[in-house]
């Protein structure tokens, strides 16, 4: 064996750190690249923490507003069923009403009081009958038809 020569320079052993260490490509290792790699546990969990918590708040003003909507639409909804029982009580009153006013022994009495109105003379009913044909002809209504049979024709 050769003897080392005078003029270079001890050898030292050195100790192995992180920079130093061999490695098998050139890229260094995925957890160094990490943006969070270089922070302490508890600076990695505060944003999560409070984006989750910001989520939860989110969620349960949701909640209460969507519990809220529910109350206001059932108190609309009483409302306006007590509205519409109101109006059907309105309806079925009117409707009494209505036939009341439509009575027969009502009108004549008031045709009789009101406006003087009496039952015809007998001897003045006039019975006109109309000659029923096979097919409907156009022409005036029944009503004219009527009047023209009834009255009596002028001669020349």
């Amino acid at each position: 064996m050769s003897a080392p020569t005078p003029l270079a320079p001890p050898r030292t052993p050195r100790l192995p750190s992180i920079d130093s260490t061999p490695r098998a490509s050139a890229k260094p290792p995925l957890a160094l690249t990490h943006r969070f790699a270089a922070r302490s546990p508890a600076r990695v969990w505060v944003p999560a923490l409070g984006f989750m918590l910001l989520g939860v708040m989110g969620a349960a003003l949701g909640h209460v507003w969507v519990r809220l909507q529910q109350i206001q639409t059932g108190y609309a909804l009483s409302q306006e069923r007590r509205e519409a029982r109101g109006l059907a009580e309105t309806q079925k009153r009117l409707r009494l009403e209505a036939a009341v006013l439509k009575q027969p022994q009502r009108i004549e009495r008031i045709a009789r009081v009101r406006l003087g109105m009496t039952a015809p003379d007998p001897s003045k009913i006039h019975i006109v009958r109309v000659a029923r044909t096979a097919e409907r002809r156009p022409g005036p209504p029944a009503s004219t038809a009527l009047a023209h049979a009834a009255a009596p024709e002028a001669g020349p």
